[in-house]
């Protein structure tokens, strides 16, 4: 639930000894959460873990939440982040993943 909505932790070091060969690498729950195999390895082997949510302006977290937000048809919590979206969530779908976001960075110069 909570890295869905943008919270971060890293990954145990008996977690990423459990991640299949093809998640190996990834140290935080936002690594993990980036491929789709990561979610549902997450969703089946996840346990509880320290996470925080970063909450500077155009934060990984808040992105992350925005994308929730709007995939529940709400208005983004930080309008003017650091990424735009390629494509826009289905707000039919349960986890805000599945619509597979692909964010761009802003050229900030």
């Amino acid at each position: 639930m909570w890295p869905k909505l943008g919270y971060n932790g890293d990954l145990s070091p008996y977690q990423k000894n459990q991640l299949p060969q093809s998640l190996q690498g990834s140290e935080t729950l936002h690594e993990l959460y980036a491929t789709q195999e990561g979610r549902d390895w997450w969703a089946e082997h996840g346990e509880s873990t320290n996470v925080q949510f970063d909450l500077s302006h155009g934060s990984d977290s808040r992105e992350i939440l925005d994308a929730y937000q709007i995939s529940k048809g709400m208005p983004p919590i930080d309008p003017m982040g650091k990424h735009q979206y390629r494509r826009t969530l289905d707000p039919s779908k349960e986890n805000v993943h599945d619509g597979e976001i692909e964010p761009t960075r802003k050229n900030h110069a």
